[in-house]
């Protein structure tokens, strides 16, 4: 049971519970406080600004939770999904729209002095080498352009003037909608 494997990681003899946002937990019922160890938990009750950097299809969730490659079709998650059945497209845009209303239910998303990146790119760890984090770019605007934007503006500008949020695949090849993510 899902529950009872997360427990491993909350029980309180790995002091798990301590490396969690506080709030979430002290706003969570504790038979739910395991959840607060999941980013969407701990982002809706995160005080600070926030610039999330992320893959709306990120590359290692597609092989490790959604398991995309499971099914007949072992190329869809590569290549910027030059392989995909239209099926499969179908699959990862609800993913990337669950994944969005996800963020953007959070009254965190509209917090003055927050903002964000997320792409369509399939890869993780984006924001780790300048070579991507420069090349990324939603609407003309790259990764290191919106961060950079982001730190210099005061902490109360608001949250919509710091959003970049990632295009839909296309059902047609080349499916990958954001051409800054074909390398």
């Amino acid at each position: 049971m899902l529950v009872d494997a997360l427990c491993l990681t909350w029980c309180p003899n790995h002091e798990s519970r301590l490396q969690v946002n506080a709030a979430c937990v002290a706003n969570t019922p504790a038979e739910l406080r395991w959840q607060c160890i999941f980013a969407n938990a701990s982002y809706a009750h995160t005080t600070t600004p926030i610039f999330p950097l992320n893959s709306a299809i990120d590359a290692w969730q597609m092989a490790n939770v959604y398991d995309l490659d499971s099914g007949l079709n072992t190329k869809c998650s590569t290549d910027e999904f030059a392989n995909c059945t239209a099926a499969e497209v179908d699959a990862l845009n609800r993913w990337e729209k669950d994944f969005l209303r996800d963020i953007q239910a959070s009254p965190t998303f509209q917090k003055p002095g927050n903002g964000g990146f997320i792409e369509s790119c399939l890869e993780h760890c984006a924001a780790q080498t300048s070579s991507t984090a420069n090349t990324y770019a939603i609407g003309g605007v790259t990764m290191m352009q919106g961060l950079t934007a982001w730190w210099a503006d005061p902490a109360a500008a608001p949250a919509e003037r710091h959003w970049h949020l990632p295009c839909s695949l296309n059902e047609a090849a080349p499916h990958q909608c954001n051409p800054t993510c074909i390398r």
